[in-house]
């Protein structure tokens, strides 16, 4: 069980650096928004790119898929602190 709290407070304390915390927002956010490539393979009829209704389709899902995954990070990682409240 110490061993475990020791992982926590490092992981912690790892992810309270706000430039840790931003690349990982960024890479949640990216990781969802290229799912958006899966669903272009799965039905390149409604994801056309040569079509102003399939850009729009492209651009929801991948806002959807960044929202998702956005917000799962949030959740495991949420704000850091201010650098003044340590």
């Amino acid at each position: 069980m110490k061993q475990l709290k020791k992982i926590a407070a490092a992981a912690t304390k790892h992810a309270a650096k706000p430039e840790n915390w931003w690349k990982g927002l960024g890479a949640a956010t990216l990781g969802g928004a290229a799912s958006t490539i899966a669903a272009t393979f799965t039905s390149p009829e409604l994801f056309d790119i040569s079509s102003a209704a399939g850009l729009v389709a492209i651009g929801k899902v991948a806002l959807a898929g960044a929202f998702i995954a956005l917000a799962g990070y949030l959740k495991q990682s949420p704000l850091p602190p201010a650098r003044g409240a340590e």
